[in-house]
């Protein structure tokens, strides 16, 4: 169902739709914050990420954005927990509480929240406030990999590359590399430069391989210039 935010900026703006989970116009922020006032979980959390952020005319306060994220919480808003669970698992403006991330990426995570499905992958491989365990850890890069988040895919194509939970296999990693680079993740160009340039999986092709980790060098990426670097290039 539509919050009360998401119909009325609807209402306002069905001239020139604006994403619902971008900055909010900033003569429409007194607006969503007296829907978050009145109850409104996504207001709750807009406004918790313009105080995060200092967007909308709205000054940087970690305090009030934690706070109106747990209010958010409370009712389930699947984006609040997230940003809960990354602050909880950096220790940005709360005390750092691994447990706590792993449960409000986890509860995110459940609600199909794509970033949050990564994380908790994460967590699962790495044993990261929680016991590890590879078999969730695989669902759910799969899940979020199946939508298109590159990260999920890099990290769904490394435990093909290195045989972790599935049996190793090349062709399904270079699958996932490559989606992951076409999106631009510089992690994946890089593994997939490698491959070419090895051939693993792929048919050898120095070319391809000097393309992708050139691609990942101009991101910075220290393998890709490593790499480039040892080929001369």
């Amino acid at each position: 169902m539509f919050s009360k935010l998401k119909l009325a900026l609807i209402f306002f703006f069905l001239i020139a739709p604006i994403h619902l989970y971008a900055d909010i116009p900033q003569e429409q922020i007194e607006v969503v914050r007296t829907l978050a006032n009145e109850g409104d979980t996504e207001a709750q959390y807009q406004i918790g990420l313009s105080h995060l952020l200092a967007t909308s005319g709205v000054k940087k306060d970690l305090d009030l954005a934690i706070r109106w994220f747990l209010i958010a919480a409370i009712d389930g808003h699947p984006g609040a927990e997230y940003q809960l669970g990354y602050l909880y698992y950096t220790g940005y403006g709360i005390q750092r509480d691994t447990e706590k991330a792993f449960n409000y990426y986890k509860s995110s995570a459940e609600k199909n929240y794509t970033e949050a499905q990564n994380n908790i992958g994460v967590f699962y491989k790495d044993g990261i406030g929680t016991k590890k365990n590879i078999a969730l850890a695989f669902i759910n890069f799969k899940r979020a990999a199946n939508k298109g988040y590159a990260k999920a895919q890099y990290n769904l194509a490394m435990l093909y590359y290195k045989g972790i939970y599935v049996d190793k296999n090349y062709t399904h990693a270079a699958y996932w590399f490559r989606l992951a680079a076409d999106l631009g993740n510089p992690k994946a160009q890089t593994a997939l430069g490698e491959m070419y340039l090895h051939g693993d999986g792929l048919e050898r092709n120095l070319h391809q391989s000097v393309y992708w980790l050139r691609e990942a060098r101009k991101k910075q990426e220290f393998k890709a210039i490593i790499q480039l670097e040892e080929l001369g290039l």
